[in-house]
């Protein structure tokens, strides 16, 4: 078949697709893939008619291989997301997820079709279940770092931390690129949202609290638990009813107070307990009431000590 004889084929497809005589179009397909069996355009066509016969796992297979056989081209994309726009199967989130991802970056300058794609990513996200794949994780990776669209850039942070922190098992690498989220979310000051702000804010809280666990050099725990104490104040600033910031902070100076620093921080911490109980009352107080003895006894040593001195 010559390439003039692949050109009228296509065309032929096309006519036929017009007509809706879908299976014929696929026939017409059939016909170039024996010959060129990468001519993407018929992929495209087959892809179509397949979609539109209701056969959507033969949809899929056309749509994959034209992309496969392009990937940096539109079409198959869109027939993808076509195709999830009707209906995605449980199996087939991930990639409902990635396709969407690429129509993002294709779509970059037009704010209201970025839009309605980053709503439906968000939909599909609440749907994972905690199930993450790396394709999904790299595909959003790709949306943060090629848009030049702050608010694009912002929600899709939103997506990544969305889909992470529900993750049944985080690699290292994923923990830190949900730690990054948080701090660009938070940094950014754009979210109105205060409930979701305040997930933010004890998403990132708790997994600075992990890291400060796992740490095993001195200068590295005392520079990430200066970090959670900061996060810790900023969160108490913006939400001072809520229990997280006091309780990671009692624990810090608890820490400190059984280790290198007792007189600090026994006043930090009686202070901070204190803080604590006028947010939460008594509920936290059984299992902090070691943490004010401690602090207390250390300060009466303190003071018997000031007392033999001076004495």
């Amino acid at each position: 078949m010559t390439t003039k004889e692949v050109k009228a084929h296509l065309k032929a497809a096309r006519s036929s697709i017009d007509a809706k005589k879908y299976e014929e179009a696929i026939e017409k397909c059939q016909m170039i893939f024996a010959i060129d069996a990468n001519n993407y355009q018929a992929h495209v066509f087959a892809g179509l008619a397949a979609l539109q016969l209701g056969k959507e796992e033969e949809a899929k297979q056309y749509y994959r291989s034209a992309i496969s056989i392009s990937p940096t081209e539109q079409l198959a994309w869109k027939g993808l997301a076509n195709l999830y726009n009707k209906h995605v199967d449980q199996k087939d989130l991930s990639d409902a997820i990635v396709t969407y991802c690429k129509l993002v970056m294709f779509s970059e300058g037009d704010n209201s079709r970025q839009a309605e794609l980053l709503k439906k990513i968000t939909a599909i996200v609440s749907s994972l279940a905690g199930a993450c794949d790396q394709a999904t994780i790299d595909a959003c990776k790709s949306v943060v770092e090629s848009s030049k669209t702050e608010h694009v850039v912002l929600e899709t942070w939103q997506v990544l931390v969305g889909m992470l922190k529900d993750c049944r098992t985080l690699t290292n690498d994923w923990e830190k690129l949900l730690v990054s989220g948080c701090d660009e979310i938070l940094a950014s000051g754009h979210l109105a949202n205060k409930e979701l702000l305040a997930t933010y804010h004890v998403v990132y809280i708790n997994h600075i609290e992990r890291k400060f666990m796992d740490c095993g050099e001195l200068s590295a725990i005392e520079e990430v638990k200066r970090h959670l104490l900061r996060c810790c104040d900023n969160m108490r600033t913006e939400f001072p009813s809520h229990p997280l910031p006091h309780v990671v902070t009692v624990k810090l100076l608890l820490g400190q107070c059984c280790a290198e620093y007792p007189m600090q921080a026994s006043s930090e911490l009686l202070a901070a307990v204190e803080a604590l109980r006028m947010v939460e009352g008594d509920s936290h107080l059984v299992a902090l009431v070691d943490a004010l003895n401690l602090a207390m006894q250390l300060k009466d040593l303190h003071k018997a000590k000031e007392r033999v001195i001076t004495s």
